[in-house]
């Protein structure tokens, strides 16, 4: 190409499709490439840069990437070791990625990176020298430890008390770093420690060995034979021998010469047992092997000298089908939709409540007969003319028909919006009467029609029992955008774990076509081109409903599709744009061949802990909420002092800092300096959710009960300073 050219690959593993093409078209085309962008993305335009200095603020932490190792330091997967007092054991703990250990990209079964069975005896090994136990009696590996690319796995080796023999049980398992808090810690491998006596091997200073017979080769690695029995020679690559000291015997050149010695096969496979395994020397770059007929292995360095002896070795084959099961179990990312009973404080002070619509329900007349006083307005329109002639804005709107979303700009856009559908099954509880009435738990939820039209904002569903409306006035002030009212109970969404098992046996069948819907074209085509790979019949046209499962891209309402009459896969990403990752395939692969309704939400765990995740997945990270003592001069009293002994022209700065303060805290900026004290909240970014997130956060430093919209009527920082001294000084 000469010294100009550019070199820009469109096909990588994993990285196939249309993502990885526009990825590669940006990468020639900042290399001086000429691309026509308006061809390649139609929909996009241009836009202006800023016109005030950037802030130079890095928002994306720095990877660093992590082996493991903690205070020790002396292995590449293991950390600290921590004994146990009352059973007299002890647990090692370690971690391991892509990203610590690169060569592990390459060791693959289909497409999903496998730890070798070599690094669970490694460390296996290292777990006997740390209880002055040198050999391995028996080391049963069971289901795969997949490595995903962007996130670690957490390691634990446990070691049993010590027997009247000595000898100690082990066990090892695993648990991705991305899952929801409990998640299960999955078992690879278990076995036995002990003292051993080292079994003779063959003498291997010799090289090549006596008689033996070269072999053909198509994988670069150099083997001979004499009858039964097989010899060897691998070696480590250059850029790996750093790695080889930090390991007893390194993973990938024992699997290389394991495999170099073993019978050929048509499928990978991988190990699935070992016995009698010494190791007598460390740090080797160089192996010969030779494997006997009895299939006792021997394994020595460059000069011949005894690296390890391994009485037996047992493989089978690994299928590709069992890599990708292994790995949707290890991400725990399938979960089931159960409604379950919620308790409803009662808040200091109710939120006001307007009906709006033709009230089919009659919600204005159940609620003012549970005490609960809410005013009726025929349609959206003529609630925002009483707004602005002057009515307070209600805190609550509930729709009780079909109603247009609200537009920016409208005086009560900052309500909560909250659309009423009427319980199907409250007829039925009706008619059963007090002796044959369901529990409220034991009735299908959400129950909301198939039918029903899209409805903004969020949904509760209720029967029309007296209690439920005295219920709903309190159920209205949780943080839950499904709820479902009946006979006074209220009921809302949480997911349950679904296990994914990890056997032998061939995948389950799935019964019937899948039908992938929603979400891009992209993402869409991507799925059914992954289905079809594992031998799933898929597709994105339509299908015949009786034998379908369902697979929606994006969803966004999970809580209602994962209820739906045909068994439906609703995927969640917390990325929406592009592909689904190979984890998030794995999932729906599992999730078509479990049955049923399953949500799919791959790295769960992280995500369960932000704030912008669906209400579903919070659930499965449940904050406890404690008071943070503050110091005197933070306290509401403190603050009040402040302000009046301080000099009249410091209080508005003080307020002005505790209201920048709070302003960066909830929109992540770096610096509460950063916050322009003449700008409009809404130019900053503000929605109705974060505008009340900001008010709870004044009320709470200023001890004043400050009206939900306080954000937007005051609607810059110096407006809501002034606000705040009058409220606090009077003036």
């Amino acid at each position: 190409l000469g010294s100009g050219g550019v070199v820009v690959p469109t096909l990588r593993r994993g990285e196939g499709g249309v993502g990885r093409v526009l990825l590669s078209l940006g990468e020639a085309f900042v290399s001086g490439v000429g691309v026509d962008w308006e061809r390649v993305v139609p929909e996009a335009a241009r836009v202006d840069l800023p016109t005030y200095p950037f802030q130079h603020e890095h928002y994306w932490l720095r990877y660093a990437p992590s082996t493991g190792t903690t205070d020790r330091g002396d292995h590449a997967l293991l950390g600290a070791a921590v004994e146990l007092p009352g059973s007299g054991g002890m647990v090692l703990t370690g971690t391991v990625s892509q990203a610590g250990l690169p060569w592990l990209a390459g060791h693959t079964v289909g497409d999903t990176v496998v730890l070798p069975g070599t690094a669970l005896l490694d460390l296996a090994l290292k777990a006997g020298d740390d209880v002055g136990l040198d050999h391995v009696d028996v080391l049963t590996l069971h289901e795969p430890l997949t490595v995903p690319a962007r996130t670690a796995v957490h390691l634990r080796v446990e070691i049993g008390a010590p027997g009247d023999d000595a000898r100690r049980a082990l066990s090892i398992h695993s648990r991705r770093a991305d899952t929801p808090a409990g998640a299960p810690w999955r078992c690879h491998a278990a076995g036995t420690l002990a003292v051993g006596v080292p079994l003779p091997g063959a003498d291997l200073t010799v090289w090549p060995a006596p008689d033996a017979t070269a072999e053909p080769t198509t994988d670069g690695v150099a083997r001979w034979r004499r009858g039964d029995e097989v010899f060897a020679e691998v070696r480590l690559p250059d850029r790996q021998h750093a790695e080889a000291d930090h390991f007893g015997l390194h993973p990938a050149l024992l699997d290389a010469a394991l495999r170099a010695v073993g019978d050929p096969a048509g499928t990978p496979s991988r190990l699935v047992g070992m016995h009698g395994v010494t190791l007598r020397a460390v740090g080797a770059t160089v192996l010969r092997v030779h494997r006997a007929g009895s299939g006792q292995v021997t394994v020595a360095d460059a000069t011949g000298s005894p690296v390890a002896t391994i009485a037996a070795v047992t493989t089978r084959p690994c299928p590709a089908g069992e890599a990708r099961t292994a790995s949707a179990a290890a991400q725990d990312g399938l979960f089931r939709v159960e409604w379950v009973a919620v308790p409803t404080p009662v808040p200091p002070s109710p939120p006001t409540l307007v009906v709006v619509g033709a009230d089919p329900l009659r919600a204005r007349a159940g609620l003012m007969s549970a005490d609960t006083y809410a005013e009726a307005y025929p349609d959206l329109a003529a609630l925002t003319a009483a707004v602005e002639a002057g009515a307070p804005r209600p805190d609550v709107i509930l729709l009780t028909d079909t109603d247009p979303a609200p537009a920016d700009g409208s005086p009560w856009e900052t309500s909560r919006l909250v659309t009423l559908h009427r319980d199907p099954t409250a007829t039925a509880v009706r008619r059963r009467g007090r002796a044959g009435g369901t529990t409220p738990d034991a009735v299908p939820a959400p129950a909301v029609p198939a039918d029903a039209p899209p409805a903004p904002g969020d949904t509760v569903v209720v029967d029309g029992a007296k209690a439920s409306w005295r219920a709903l006035a309190t159920a209205l002030t949780l943080a839950e955008p499904h709820l479902v009212v009946r006979r006074g109970t209220v009921l809302t969404p949480r997911l349950t774990r679904v296990a994914v098992p990890v056997h032998d046996a061939t995948p389950l069948d799935v019964t019937g076509p899948v039908l992938v819907t929603g979400g891009a074209s992209a993402a869409r085509g991507a799925t059914v081109a992954f289905l079809r790979g594992c031998g799933i019949e898929a597709g994105d046209g339509s299908g015949d409903d009786a034998t379908t499962t369902v697979v929606r891209v994006d969803a966004p309402d999970a809580a209602a599709v994962a209820d739906s009459a045909t068994p439906t896969v609703t995927l969640l990403r917390e990325r929406p744009a592009g592909e689904p990752s190979p984890d998030e395939l794995a999932l729906v692969e599992a999730a078509c061949r479990l049955g049923g309704s399953l949500v799919v939400a791959a790295g769960a765990g992280t995500w369960s802990r932000s704030p912008d995740a669906p209400a579903l997945l919070r659930s499965l990270a449940p904050a406890v909420a404690r008071r943070t003592v503050r110091a005197a001069v933070d306290a509401p009293a403190g603050l009040k002092q402040r302000l009046v002994l301080a000099p009249e022209g410091d209080r508005d700065q003080i307020l002005l800092e505790l209201v920048r303060r709070n302003v960066a805290a909830v929109l992540g900026l770096a610096s509460a300096e950063t916050v322009e004290r003449d700008r409009r909240f809404r130019d900053a970014g503000f929605d109705s959710l974060s505008a009340l997130t900001v008010r709870n956060l004044i009320s709470t430093e200023t001890d004043l009960r400050l009206a939900p919209t306080v954000v937007f009527d005051h609607s810059t920082p110096d407006a809501l300073v002034r606000h705040l001294r009058q409220e606090l000084l009077g003036y």
